[in-house]
């Protein structure tokens, strides 16, 4: 099944009366170490079935291991496609979902009574959709990257038919200081070829802006000829509302999985950037009092009321709370007294809770870059852009 953002909210929702199992894998020609890891997990959580689960719950887990032990070697076998590999099944229900992806994820496994969604959610925010388009006298050729997988989905070659352009002799203009009989057309005949061009590729924006907004891209990165790449980026921030990147970098034609293994770091760079302003520009707001929350009360109030647009996350931070039976998540040691005892569960892990809240809210979840991440170091590694 294919992978997209519809899916990672839906998995945020996965739940089961016995338990949710979660295995993490990433392909490695060294296999034990994953191995290792995974199988330690594995035989750690049948230890806690037999000695915290009742009777009739510990029977449904062992045989929900024994039955999914084939599956689990299949994952974990590194001649598998996909880089990284994950497997989500209901212990009381049944289901399965397993997803292929070419990002590394963690080698690990959870039973909880939810899907454990947070690497997933790691992962795939570094990896978000975004656009490259590449610009050439040649053409166009717009590039669709997410989760690790890089796709045409355009290409327009630019034919520029110059039959009835034959360079003639005639008198100079008015910049040449040549004699006129000894002045040719050559230059007028360049400046019309670029003309030509400039208005091929002025013709492909609304294109290449229909896609973006279609695709739901985060970002776009113009690539190309310096002196195409600029008028085009220009012309693309128009429609879009938004500035694209820019790389001089010639990678016009060449396929797409190459193409954005070659921009893999002007890619890092402008997630970096973006991530560090979208971050800094949630801080001030909160600060201002305008639309966002700031720290692990305020965020949780804003998912609690279903106000979240956008989590942000410093992946390196951990959380301690508590979640009510209606959903509703508290940090530790502050739940309201019209909350009954008996009503709430402690959290050992609040950011997996954070993270399928807003994901049910139909929030974006933005895990932090360590650089951006240090923009959020006081308010607790936490905050959100919030709808009103």
């Amino acid at each position: 099944m294919e992978f997209n953002a519809d899916v990672l909210r839906r998995l945020a929702g996965m739940a089961d009366e016995y338990g949710v199992l979660s295995v993490y894998v990433t392909a490695d020609p060294r296999e034990d170490a994953a191995h290792v890891r995974v199988r330690n997990d594995l035989a750690a959580i049948r230890d806690r079935a037999r000695r915290e689960m009742a009777r009739d719950r510990r029977m449904a887990v062992e045989k929900r291991l024994d039955g999914l032990t084939g599956r689990i070697e299949e994952i974990l076998r590194p001649s598998e496609p996909g880089r990284g590999r994950v497997l989500f099944a209901t212990v009381a229900g049944g289901d399965e979902e397993e997803y292929r992806l070419q990002v590394p994820l963690p080698d690990l496994a959870v039973l909880d009574d939810f899907a454990y969604v947070r690497p997933l959610a790691a992962a795939t925010s570094a990896t978000a959709p975004e656009g490259l388009v590449a610009v050439a006298r040649g053409g166009v050729q717009l590039v669709d990257v997410r989760y690790g997988v890089a796709t045409e989905v355009l290409r327009r070659a630019f034919e520029v038919d110059t039959a009835d352009w034959r360079e003639k002799r005639g008198p100079a203009g008015a910049r040449s200081a040549k004699p006129q009989s000894q002045v040719s057309h050559t230059d007028r005949f360049d400046d019309r070829v670029e003309d030509h061009i400039g208005r091929l590729l002025r013709g492909a924006a609304p294109e290449v802006a229909e896609a973006a907004r279609g695709r739901g891209w985060r970002r776009i990165t113009v690539t190309g000829d310096p002196r195409l790449v600029e008028p085009f980026a220009a012309e693309l921030a128009q429609r879009t509302g938004a500035e694209p990147e820019r790389a001089d970098r010639i990678v016009y034609g060449i396929p797409a999985q190459r193409m954005a293994e070659e921009l893999g770091p002007v890619l890092t760079g402008a997630r970096r950037r973006a991530e560090h302003a979208l971050a800094e520009r949630v801080c001030d707001a909160g600060r201002s009092g305008t639309s966002a929350a700031l720290g692990l009360p305020d965020t949780l109030g804003g998912l609690n009321d279903r106000r979240v647009e956008r989590l942000l996350l410093d992946p390196s931070r951990t959380w301690r709370g508590a979640r009510a039976a209606d959903g509703r998540l508290f940090p530790d040691g502050q739940v309201p007294p019209d909350v009954p005892a008996d009503a709430v569960t402690p959290v050992a892990d609040l950011g997996e809770q954070m993270i399928a809240r807003a994901l049910a809210g139909d929030a974006e979840v933005v895990t932090l870059s360590a650089d951006a991440a240090a923009a959020l170091a006081e308010v607790d590694g936490v905050a959100a852009q919030l709808r009103w």
